[in-house]
Formats: C-alpha cells, sequence, structure tokens
C-alpha cells in the first residue's frame, strides 16, 4: 500500500541524475553520501572553506551573511575574551532580528576555534579568508584579506575613522601613516588624510554597520 505522503525523487542534473528515489530527503542523504558525508545532516553542519572573493561571492546571500555574522561573533570572542556562548547571546542580543547558533558559528568559522576546558575559545591567530570595506583614494573597496592580523589592523582602522569623524582628532589616524595591507600581489595603503576622509563622508561613502562585504555588493 502507498503510505500517505509519498512522493518520489529524481533529479534533472547533477551526478544523481536520473535516480528514482522514495522521497527529496533521501536523495538528499546519498547525495551528501557521495561527497564523503554520512547524511545531509552531517553535511550541513559540516565546516564550509572559502578558498577566494570569487568563491563567496557565489554563494547565497543567505549563506554569505551568516558566514559574516559568524565572524562578528569571533569578533566579541577575541574583543571580550569569552567563550563561544556567551559571545552568541552577545551577538543575538545586538542583533535580535537574525539570531545565530553555535553550529552555524562552527560551520562557518571552526578553523579558527579550539576546544578549552570543554568550551570553544578563540584561537589568537586564523588565515581563514575574509572580504573586508577598505577606503581607497578613490573610495571605498572590497579586498580580500587571508589571515586575522591584517582583518584586525583594517577594523582598528575604520575605529580610527570613526573617532575622528566624531571627535576631529587624529591621533589615531596617524598611527596608520605609510601603512598597509597586502590583498594578492596588491598593496593597499591606509589613507589617513583628513580632508580626504571627510570628503568621502560627506558623499555618503562611509558606513560603519559592518566592516564586512555587505551582500548588496556582491549580486
Amino acid at each position: 500500500m502507498k503510505k500517505k505522503g509519498y512522493q518520489s525523487y529524481s533529479p534533472s542534473r547533477g551526478t544523481l541524475t536520473g535516480r528514482v528515489f522514495k522521497s527529496k530527503h533521501e536523495y538528499r542523504n546519498a547525495l551528501s553520501r557521495s561527497k564523503g558525508y554520512r547524511n545531509y545532516y552531517e553535511e550541513r553542519k559540516a565546516y564550509r572553506p572559502v578558498t577566494s572573493q570569487k568563491v563567496l561571492e557565489a554563494q547565497s546571500r543567505i549563506v554569505q551573511q551568516k558566514r559574516a555574522d559568524a565572524f562578528e561573533v569571533l569578533s566579541i570572542m577575541r574583543r571580550t575574551g569569552s567563550h563561544l556562548r556567551p559571545a552568541i547571546r552577545q551577538f543575538n542580543r545586538e542583533n535580535p532580528g537574525t539570531p545565530i547558533t553555535a553550529r552555524t558559528v562552527k560551520k562557518y568559522i571552526q578553523p579558527a576555534l579550539k576546544k578549552q576546558n570543554r568550551k570553544w575559545v578563540s584561537k589568537d591567530r586564523d588565515r581563514l579568508v575574509r572580504v573586508m570595506r577598505f577606503l581607497t583614494k578613490h573610495g571605498v573597496d572590497y579586498i580580500e584579506v587571508r589571515d586575522s592580523r591584517s582583518a584586525s589592523l583594517i577594523a582598528h582602522y575604520w575605529n580610527a575613522v570613526l573617532r575622528f569623524l566624531l571627535t576631529g582628532e587624529t591621533d589615531q589616524l596617524r598611527q596608520f601613516r605609510n601603512r598597509y595591507v597586502q590583498s594578492g600581489k596588491l598593496q593597499y595603503r591606509f589613507i589617513t588624510d583628513p580632508e580626504l576622509i571627510l570628503s568621502f563622508a560627506e558623499f555618503g561613502e562611509l558606513r560603519f554597520e559592518t566592516i564586512y562585504q555587505e551582500i548588496s555588493a556582491s549580486k
């Protein structure tokens, strides 16, 4: 007897094209096994490496946003010295409309984490690929950063820019004179000219909601 709700599924493309499965769920499990996972659930929670800006931009908007949120959680962990759970609680308090789970965080940044006393804490450094906002003499651009040191330097720079715009003080900006970050074969020098920064601010170029690549910029 045909079970209620039974609906076979046959993929029209991909490695399992033409095969008939009892359900779409069975197909997903089979597809995951073909990739080396035990099932679809294991694949979903597995770490997803991003090797370049091109790979990141090929992903869906939801995936890009979740990955950026995971990096924000990592930033909270390093800034406050907390382990994963408190950092997630803080992120969710600050972003009630887009909460994140520990599983999602580990899915995108697990190489930057380690177990310590049965808790997930952040490593001092990592080499995860990030796409970050960077101020050039032509305006804001997005550059690929491949280590946490460069990412941290860019974050501190944006803090210096914000401090200057709010207070007019340039002491923190001066620390970035003649400094740069490497992206591929290119060197990107920090803009420290107060007048140039003010001109970009007047034209609405500078926003501080996030220093990671915005979803609209990649589609």
